[in-house]
């Protein structure tokens, strides 16, 4: 994709060796047709709007043929190991494997990912760590969130809000422990508004505070400067990648994440939390433990978030993967590329 409110999109471009590569800028049909490289993130995904998902699945298949007929050279992010939306998955998974069949090479954002690439692609694998967010946010807007004067623990779950997000478990620990000082900022637009409605419905306490905004990207480093705790709840059958991960621990943040690829490759720094999402007593249990740590230990927090800054800034600054992505593209070999 073309530079878009996505940060990762536009990290992503500017790694690439300008005085090697032109770079298309608006990602045109044209484009498609005569760039040398076509480089593919998130193809795999559909409208859910019945009209589109068809039409969009027919132009996007077209595309791949067109691809594969031209021998035209393709790189290939892999993001996911599913599409998120149930809805349209055979479509999409056929896309998928499409996608992996043609692909010249395949990046992987996480080591853990190899393990969903079927064998006989492997080979084509090259892994790039997920690009830091360190200084990429300017700190232009306040976000209007106010953490309670008598708040010990703030733990904020961000993005927009779908279903495969599983905040549905994040209410039922709050439900289980208001006992506890903790409050959860769950942030994020919500285009249905019955999931709104189911989401509030399930709330038994006063400490889940709900911001169903469009969180704009200036106002992202005031929204963390407020809390302790980023925690990520996803439903790891489809989630593979965070950049909700690699965004907190830019910003110095203790992550508590599902078993995501993202995560798992940070287990050896000692300083993220991982639990299984079929057992919401581990997650309780982390928290309960991270609570009692503070209570010791004011800073405890801060000397884990501090740690995950500098483990991100050795390996996943943006110099290294600039030179990463070089060999990539050298691999490939042409002159032109469409990102």
């Amino acid at each position: 994709p073309q530079k878009t409110l996505n940060e990762y999109t536009s990290i992503m471009r500017d790694c690439i060796d300008k005085e090697k590569y032109i770079l298309c800028k608006n990602n045109s049909l044209f484009d498609f047709l005569f760039a040398d490289i076509i480089h593919l993130n998130w193809y795999e995904n559909l409208s859910p709007n019945s009209l589109k998902l068809y039409l969009g699945f027919i132009i996007k298949l077209f595309y791949l043929y067109f691809l594969f007929v031209t021998k035209k050279r393709v790189v290939y992010t892999l993001h996911n190991k599913l599409p998120h939306d149930k809805s349209n998955l055979a479509l999409s998974k056929y896309l998928m494997d499409f996608v992996l069949r043609i692909s010249d090479v395949i990046i992987l954002h996480s080591k853990y990912s190899v393990n969903f690439v079927p064998e006989k692609y492997r080979l084509k694998t090259a892994y790039i760590p997920h690009p830091s967010y360190e200084g990429i946010y300017e700190n232009i807007i306040e976000s209007p969130l106010h953490r309670k004067e008598n708040s010990k623990l703030v733990v904020l779950t961000f993005g927009a809000i779908k279903p495969y997000k599983n905040i549905e478990s994040i209410i039922k620990i709050a439900n289980d422990i208001s006992d506890l000082n903790i409050e959860f900022w769950i942030c994020g637009i919500c285009n249905s508004d019955d999931y709104k409605i189911e989401l509030k419905n399930k709330v038994r306490t006063d400490n889940v505070i709900f911001d169903f905004r469009f969180i704009n990207n200036g106002e992202i480093p005031s929204l963390l400067s407020k809390v302790d705790i980023v925690l990520i709840p996803y439903n790891v059958e489809s989630s593979l990648n965070s950049g909700v991960a690699i965004l907190a621990f830019s910003y110095a943040k203790t992550v508590i994440s599902t078993e995501i690829g993202t995560v798992l490759d940070f287990l050896d720094s000692g300083m993220v939390y991982v639990y299984n999402n079929s057992q919401n007593d581990e997650l309780k249990n982390t928290l309960c433990s991270i609570y009692d740590e503070i209570q010791k230990d004011s800073h405890f927090l801060e000397v884990k978030g501090s740690g995950m800054l500098e483990y991100v800034r050795k390996h996943n600054n943006v110099d290294f993967i600039k030179k990463e992505l070089a060999k990539v593209y050298l691999s490939v070999s042409y002159t032109h590329l469409t990102l």
